[in-house]
């Protein structure tokens, strides 16, 4: 599955494409690729760049970089070495800018939102490793402000503060869209506040336009005041929500965050998130995975072209912020995230039934097919 990252702001403008029967929500991204100047502030970015490295951010360089950056609002996350290489802060080797994707990046997922890199995209892809950043990744800021935090929130390449701390390391929960995600997390730098924003939820500012839901093109506002979502059409969607003040409704930051282009492994179709006719009595839309019939009310993912429509969590699974290979330690037992892409499904050792979704997790010669299944074995 490949999938399209999105990264608003109060500039973008999310746009939709009037399909028959369908609205197309895509996005336009007006900043084209510029390279930075050689940054005179080497020291900071080496001084990141080697405790992300050697001591994974233990507190005594947690403190000492938050300090360096509340007195350098400028510090930019990455040095640039020539006109497409640069030195992240994140990783210890150089990084070359790619304009789009070739079969030597095919399935490899960004580090900092978890999103699979895809064709059309550009991305930094390590010269020596498997390491890859989409290019909107690599520029994300080490220090911003967010309307739903008081404190200024801070960039980390590793989770920090696990919402499972007792018995999970490597993987942290958003307090934002409530989901789990291993990629990079912005973390207040006020000394005792656990507030955490994975990067796509901090990428939202307030007010920003988002989506065409119904030629909408008013301003959507930060708001904790519960609403039914109006893509999920659940009251539970998220702890925050976006709120459109002229029209009444709101879109819970699980929904909003969703990737705009996924691949549907199975055919290789690209698809893209939509929402069907709401008025529409004669036409009904069928999901290609499950065989049932889906409701025109709430988002799904749909390929024209094909006439392929999936709901949003036959397509994306349960867990949708994983990358391949990466290592979450629970109650001492190394579990490992694998692509489930084999001939034959596996099935899950908790609950019984096949591991159907994108990932499964992989412990001595088991399997599980979600975060849910594998956390309840070991309580």
């Amino acid at each position: 599955m490949e999938q399209t990252p999105y990264f608003p702001n109060s500039e973008s403008t999310l746009r939709g494409s009037a399909l028959p029967q369908l609205h197309i929500l895509s996005w336009r991204d007006d900043s084209p690729h510029s390279g930075l100047p050689p940054d005179s502030n080497m020291d900071h970015v080496h001084c990141l760049a080697r405790a992300t490295r050697e001591d994974f951010w233990a507190r005594k360089d947690i403190e000492r970089v938050s300090e360096e950056i509340d007195g350098d609002n400028n510090i930019k996350p990455f040095v640039k070495i020539d006109v497409e290489i640069i030195q992240h802060f994140s990783h210890e080797h150089h990084l070359r800018y790619h304009k789009s994707c070739n079969s030597n990046y095919e399935n490899k997922h960004c580090q900092a939102c978890c999103l699979q890199i895809i064709v059309s995209e550009s991305f930094y892809g390590c010269m020596q490793c498997d390491f890859v950043l989409h290019e909107a990744c690599a520029n994300l800021p080490f220090k911003k402000n967010h309307a739903i935090h008081t404190h200024p929130l801070i960039l980390h390449p590793f989770p920090l503060k696990q919402k499972f701390k007792a018995f999970v390391n490597g993987m942290f929960a958003c307090n934002g869209c409530d989901q789990l995600n291993c990629g990079f997390v912005y973390k207040c730098g006020e000394k005792g506040c656990g507030f955490q924003l994975d990067v796509r939820c901090a990428s939202f500012t307030s007010p920003t336009i988002h989506g065409n839901y119904h030629q909408h093109d008013h301003p959507l506002f930060f708001t904790k005041t519960r609403g039914t979502c109006m893509s999920c059409r659940s009251s539970k969607c998220s702890s925050y929500l976006l709120e459109c003040r002229k029209c009444n409704f709101v879109l819970g930051l699980k929904c909003a965050t969703l990737p705009i282009v996924a691949q549907y492994k199975h055919n290789g179709y690209r698809l893209t998130l939509c929402y069907g006719q709401q008025n529409t009595r004669n036409l009904q839309y069928w999901c290609e995975k499950c065989k049932l019939k889906m409701d025109e009310k709430t988002w799904f993912y749909s390929c024209i072209s094909h006439k392929v429509n999936l709901h949003v969590k036959c397509l994306l699974g349960a867990d949708i912020y994983l990358k391949p290979h990466h290592i979450i330690n629970i109650s001492g037992e190394e579990v490992e995230i694998v692509r489930n892409d084999g001939s034959s499904q596996a099935f899950c050792y908790v609950c019984g039934r096949r591991c159907v979704d994108m990932f499964k997790f992989r412990w001595l010669d088991r399997y599980s097919c979600t975060f849910l299944c594998i956390v309840t074995f070991f309580l």
